[in-house]
């Protein structure tokens, strides 16, 4: 048996933990001979769509609200898209692999610093 394609789009900021739960589903569908997966694409998200500013900004909230963000526009070019996975380009996950997101961005963020806060031990 020959390693099956399966191709997996991902969008920036996904909760890590969304995609371990979507490359899980893939591989238990692919053992079990689950029809409609080998040769198939499936995007991953939330369907909802972050600027690296507009996530700079809630983990701020998050940790300290008083902080001040700094943007060197010649380091890195001013940001106004944001790059979206569509809630409709996530249904062939649902329904073939019975995936969905369980996580969402602010609730993720707020999961690594914690995570973070105890690893560092503050």
């Amino acid at each position: 048996m020959g390693a099956p394609e399966v191709c997996v789009v991902v969008p920036t900021y996904n909760e890590a933990e969304n995609i371990a739960d979507a490359i899980l589903e893939i591989i238990k569908s692919v053992l079990d001979g689950r029809d409609g997966v080998v040769g198939r694409r499936f995007a991953f998200g939330t369907g909802v769509g972050y600027t690296t500013r507009e996530t700079a900004e809630l983990i701020k909230e998050l940790i300290n609200p008083g902080a001040t963000l700094h943007w060197w526009s010649h380091a890195r070019p001013a940001e106004s898209s944001r790059i979206v996975i569509s809630k409709e380009a996530i249904t062939k996950a649902k329904e073939v692999l019975g995936w969905y997101p369980k996580y969402d961005l602010q609730s993720g963020i707020k999961q690594a610093i914690n995570e973070w806060r105890e690893v560092l031990g503050v």
